[in-house]
């Protein structure tokens, strides 16, 4: 299966889904960690091509603006590895550049939040 967002399915399916659990935000009195109920995720996406940069940069700019509106996003469980649908938000868009290969685009990493993991 593929992972979409907003239904639509991503021109280059990621590489590597890092998942990150909740934070701890309190101790109880045994003090034992409190985590919060969210997680975080990362998508990374290799080697993009020039104009398929372009097609996302405007994309996301336009329609996935960081942190504005939640969207839904299809994808694997942390444990199950079963496609699950999410609703969460968009934190960011970023390019990892090879600078020594004339700065161009050498990856892409989305970062997702406030994912409810059940």
């Amino acid at each position: 299966m593929d992972i979409l967002i907003d239904g639509h399915k991503i021109a280059i399916q990621p590489e590597d889904i890092s998942w990150e659990p909740p934070e701890v935000i309190a101790r109880d009195g045994a003090y034992a960690p409190v985590r919060g109920q969210y997680w975080k995720c990362r998508l990374s996406i290799g080697k993009p091509t020039a104009p398929l940069y372009h097609d996302w940069q405007d994309y996301y700019t336009m329609i996935l603006a960081p942190g504005i509106n939640t969207h839904a996003v299809w994808l694997p469980h942390p444990f199950s590895q079963v496609f699950t649908l999410y609703t969460c938000y968009i934190d960011s868009f970023s390019v990892r550049i090879n600078t020594q290969d004339c700065a161009i685009p050498n990856g892409v990493d989305i970062e997702l939040s406030r994912l409810l993991v059940l």
